[in-house]
């Protein structure tokens, strides 16, 4: 998933917002993936348990 990319502008606060907005993304990628991982894990459970 990628944000789309917002007009920059000439505000001071600029540069840090798209700081921000970057290391937000990141989080958001690891959490996916971690989401991804305990479904894979509940679904590997769930599998074991429904014979």
């Amino acid at each position: 998933m990628t944000l789309t990319k917002v007009k920059k502008s000439h505000y001071p606060n600029t540069k840090r917002i798209y700081e921000k907005l970057d290391k937000l993304e990141k989080r958001f990628r690891l959490l996916e993936e971690e989401i991804d991982d305990f479904t894979d894990k509940a679904l590997e459970i769930k599998g074991r348990h429904v014979k």
